[in-house]
C-alpha cells in the first residue's frame, strides 16, 4: 500500500503542472496522405520531423508557439498506367518547416491551430516546393515532456514539375508533361522535451 500512494504521488507531481507548452527540442513521425490520380495512387508512409519550439505565454490558459523543423515526408507511388515497367516504389522528400499555432491549455492537456509555412527542396516526391497549410490539434502536458498530435491541410496546390520518359516497350518516347502537384495533408505525433523541466 504504501508503493503504491509512492506512485500515485509521483504520478499526480509529473502531471499536475500547469499545462503549458514548453521551449524544447522536438521530434516525432508524420505520415502523408495525398488523393489518387488517373496515373498515380499513392500509399502513405512514415517520415519524420525534429528541431525546436518557441513558446510564449499570452493570457491566463492562452499562448503562441513558433517551431523550426527539419521535415521528411515519405509516400509510395504506384502506376496505374504502366504497372509493369513502374513496379511501386517509395519516394520522399525534405525540407524546412515553420508551424506559427495559437494554443489553449485545459490542465494537463492544450489543444492549437494555426498556420505551416514549407519549403520542400530535396528528394523525387512530387509536392508543393513552397507549401501554405491550416493545421489543428491537441497535446498532453507533463513535468518532462510534451506529446502532441497534429493534422495539417494544404491549402495550395502548384502547377508541379515537368517530367519525360524513354524506355520500354520497345523505347518508346514520352513527350514531357507537367504533373500537377496536388495538395498533400500531413498527421504528425510529437514528442517536445525541455532544456530545463517545469519547478
Amino acid at each position: 500500500m504504501k508503493h503504491f500512494k509512492l506512485l500515485l504521488l509521483l504520478l499526480l507531481i509529473s502531471v499536475g503542472a500547469k499545462a503549458q507548452i514548453q521551449n524544447g527540442i522536438v521530434a516525432g513521425v508524420n505520415t502523408s496522405f495525398k488523393s489518387d490520380t488517373k496515373d498515380y495512387k499513392y500509399a502513405p508512409r512514415f517520415g519524420y520531423q525534429f528541431g525546436y519550439n518557441w513558446n510564449i505565454d499570452w493570457k491566463q490558459n492562452w499562448s503562441f508557439s513558433a517551431s523550426g523543423l527539419i521535415v521528411k515526408n515519405i509516400m509510395e507511388t504506384s502506376s496505374l498506367f504502366a504497372k509493369d515497367d513502374f513496379p511501386p516504389a517509395t519516394q520522399s522528400n525534405w525540407g524546412v518547416s515553420i508551424p506559427l499555432s495559437v494554443n489553449y491549455h485545459i490542465e494537463p492537456f492544450f489543444l492549437f491551430t494555426g498556420y505551416n509555412f514549407s519549403m520542400m527542396k530535396g528528394g523525387g516526391l512530387i509536392s508543393n516546393e513552397y507549401d501554405h497549410a491550416l493545421f489543428v490539434g491537441f497535446g498532453y502536458s507533463t513535468r518532462y515532456a510534451d506529446i502532441s498530435i497534429r493534422y495539417g491541410m494544404s491549402l495550395n496546390e502548384e502547377a508541379g514539375v515537368q517530367v519525360g520518359y524513354s524506355g520500354p516497350p520497345e523505347d518508346a518516347v514520352y513527350p514531357p508533361q507537367r504533373i500537377p502537384s496536388y495538395k498533400t495533408n500531413t498527421l504528425q505525433l510529437s514528442l517536445t522535451i525541455p532544456l530545463k523541466w517545469r519547478k
